[in-house]
């Protein structure tokens, strides 16, 4: 799920295989990344001074899981 403005990231992103591509709505727009895996969380912040945090709990990974499925479904198709 990317910024409406992220266009270049998007196209790379469309081309790998099982690939899916949304765009957030308009009025929502973040500097940052969030990597789900099982039992991990990494969140990149893309400002000034980068910075990158990670969470090894799987209650955290479930709990931004169900975040992404409710921003997915809030999401456009590409």
């Amino acid at each position: 799920i990317f910024n409406k403005d992220a266009k270049k990231l998007i196209s790379v992103r469309k081309k790998q295989p099982l690939a899916q591509v949304r765009i957030l709505p308009d009025n929502y727009i973040t500097p940052a990344s969030i990597d789900i895996l099982p039992d991990r969380v990494g969140i990149a912040i893309y400002s000034t001074e980068p910075m990158v945090f990670t969470f090894t709990n799987k209650d955290v990974a479930d709990s931004f899981r169900q975040y992404f499925n409710l921003i997915w479904k809030k999401s456009k198709k590409v």
